[in-house]
């Protein structure tokens, strides 16, 4: 009997020792899927510089691009140092190339290597590269997963077993006892009753009590063996407590927020960080069907639904923008059992790249369109008329004689008679129509979807709205201007890029100066028409 309850309590010893090394594989995994995570939101921001790149043009985003694309390369070589079989290599290897991939492109773009035409389907190769790598990434992060739920369940697994095994040591105890004291029942009452007392606390959980005997002989061997059992499983609880601590160490103090619920989206765990970005309390919430606390809930419940889980996506949440990552937490078999989400508050982020995409694209006098948006739009606008054989109308606008202007009233007035202009352009074009202001005194009009007909009638009507409108200035005089105007129509493919285009409208604009100014010139090419078309230019 003796040997059989120490052969439990081996098993018993070796199997907590089993579980403390779990807990640090656990760790191990959960750091891995942490790097992963940051790995993908890494490879989505890379994408960012390139796009601005092609904006603006500003060559600090090649630098901004190179150090995003040098944390991406450190983070893949340590997933490859941290790799433990040839599927996890392979997956991280994919990623990389796929990441290859897509620095090249960027590269490419940033290097000053795509021009005209070009950009927009550089821009889309690239676009298609950095979403093969996010989907290599994901693979990978649904692997990381699975292998830190799966280090989870087999964590609790053996701790179950070590908890029963204790408890077989228990029982085998108070067996022996109760047989021996069925033969010598008066010889060894009070050293049982004491063994059995301490046993009972023992197995509650006090692993800090120690067994005490009145006697010697075998039972006082018993109870040392048992109390040295007992001071290593005490040990072993306590390195796993440790590592237990640890973990929930990094949750509480990790910058992003962290929900945990169950297969029911009641929430079972939220860092302070979390508590901070939704301005909910974990203790309010726990237990509760989280997502029904807010009126974001069905947007939240809708991602975390989806059968292509993992997803990161932005939410707007009251009037913040926050960035979310979420998963299903599965068993072995596949059967979900809880979620996890990482949410972030980017919308300081979010609002500062509005802002300076805004500033980049608009002029600071008239609040129109800058010469470089201008140039992307009618890209775009040129494209889709090629493609689908659609009529695009350019007006290109001189403010006449305002160099004079100027030099008679200052540059004061002459400030306000071009952001006039451009309101009074702004009121009279489409809404689909896009104004942007070309250069110094020059203003252009694009007009999609428009024949030759068409834009003259409005370019005639810009000209009269203008020759009507008197401006009054703070010194409580009246002054009027007038504008000259030159219009150039894409139609069967009688230009060949937009430059070509441009010069048209621009020759329109230089005749109509040329014959008396105040007045609209038509781009004539001999031999082609506008398509018939029907469009409201009011």
């Amino acid at each position: 009997m003796v040997v059989l309850l120490l052969t439990a309590g081996t098993f018993a010893y070796l199997s907590v020792d089993r579980v403390s090394k779990s807990a640090k594989i656990f760790e191990e995994n959960t750091l891995y899927l942490d790097l992963v995570s940051r790995l993908q939101l890494a490879i989505e921001r890379s994408v960012m510089p390139p796009n601005d790149y092609l904006i603006h043009g500003n060559i600090a985003e090649r630098e901004n691009f190179l150090s995003i694309a040098e944390q991406i390369d450190k983070m893949i070589e340590a997933l490859r140092m941290m790799a433990i079989n040839e599927e996890e290599r392979k997956l991280i290897n994919d990623a990389g190339g796929a990441f290859a991939n897509l620095k090249d492109a960027a590269l490419y773009i940033l290097n000053d290597t795509v021009e005209g035409e070009s950009r927009a389907k550089s821009m889309e190769e690239m676009d298609a590269m950095a979403e093969n790598a996010i989907r290599k990434v994901d693979i990978l992060n649904h692997y990381a997963y699975k292998k830190a739920v799966e280090t989870a369940h087999q964590e609790r697994l053996y701790r179950k077993h070590t908890n029963i095994l204790l408890l077989i040591c228990a029982a085998l105890f108070v067996i022996d006892a109760l047989v021996s004291g069925f033969f010598i029942w008066h010889s060894i009452s009070k050293p049982l009753k004491s063994l059995l007392n301490s046993v009972g606390i023992i197995t509650r959980g006090k692993l800090d009590h120690r067994v005490s005997v009145p006697a010697h002989g075998e039972f006082k061997e018993l109870a040392d063996s048992f109390n040295t059992m007992v001071g290593s499983l005490q040990g072993s609880f306590s390195n796993l407590e440790e590592e237990r601590n640890k973990l929930q160490t990094i949750l509480l103090n990790i910058v992003d927020g962290v929900v945990v619920g169950d297969v029911n989206y009641k929430l079972l765990f939220m860092n302070p960080v979390a508590e901070s970005i939704l301005g909910k309390r974990f203790s309010d919430l726990k237990g509760q069907e989280f997502f029904g606390c807010h009126k974001e809930g069905d947007k939240v419940m809708k991602i975390l639904q989806n059968n292509q889980l993992p997803v990161t996506t932005k939410v707007n949440y009251d009037s913040h923008i926050i960035h979310v990552n979420a998963t299903a937490i599965k068993k072995s078999d596949g059967t979900k059992i809880g979620y996890i989400m990482v949410v972030r508050d980017i919308t300081d982020q979010e609002r500062t790249r509005e802002k300076l995409e805004e500033l980049a694209i608009t002029d600071s006098l008239t609040k129109l369109y800058n010469r470089n948006y201008f140039q992307y739009c009618l890209g775009v606008e040129f494209l889709k008329a090629q493609r689908y054989k659609l009529s695009l109308s350019l007006i290109m606008v001189d403010i006449d004689h305002f160099k004079s202007f100027n030099d008679k009233y200052g540059h004061q007035i002459g400030d306000i008679v071009l952001a006039t202009l451009a309101q009074l352009l702004k009121n009279t074009v489409r809404k689909i129509d896009i104004v942007a202001r070309y250069g110094g005194e020059e203003f252009v009009v694009i007009l999609p979807h428009t024949g030759s007909k068409e834009a003259q009638l409005l370019a005639e009507r810009l000209r009269e709205n203008t020759e009507k409108h008197t401006i009054r200035s703070i010194m409580d005089r009246h002054f009027n201007f007038t504008i000259s105007l030159g219009t150039a129509t894409f139609a069967n493919n009688n230009f060949k890029d937009i430059e070509n285009l441009i010069k048209g409208a621009d020759d329109a604009l230089y005749k109509a100066k040329g014959n008396g100014r105040n007045r609209v010139e038509v781009f004539q090419q001999p031999g082609l028409t506008s398509f018939p078309q029907k469009v409201n230019v009011g």
